[in-house]
């Protein structure tokens, strides 16, 4: 089973840097280019009354100063389930926004 250390090493090893931060509190100063993630939601499966499979669901935002970037194509090739979301431009950094099953 795959766990959320494994997915915080993968997006280190994404972003190359460990610039990677879970539900971070309101005073962590991120350091830019970001990866800023958090947990959206669990799907469970069930059969019988019992649970037979478990999907986190996690919301990922990159945060990066110049829209020349790789990531985008990055992240989709890294992840099978992985969905982009929606970009944004919001205090001079772009966010990029995707949800992942994990």
């Amino acid at each position: 089973m795959r766990t959320r250390e494994d997915l915080q090493k993968k997006l280190v090893e994404i972003i190359g840097n460990n610039n990677v931060y879970f539900q971070p509190p309101s005073n962590v100063q991120m350091k830019y280019p970001a990866i800023r993630y958090q947990l959206d939601s669990i799907e469970l499966r069930r059969a019988d009354n019992l649970n037979y499979s478990k999907f986190r669901s996690y919301a990922i935002t990159h945060i990066y100063k110049s829209l020349s970037n790789e990531l985008t194509d990055k992240m989709i090739n890294s992840f099978q389930s992985i969905r982009f979301v929606s970009r944004i431009y919001v205090d001079g950094l772009y966010n990029d926004r995707y949800e992942l099953i994990w």
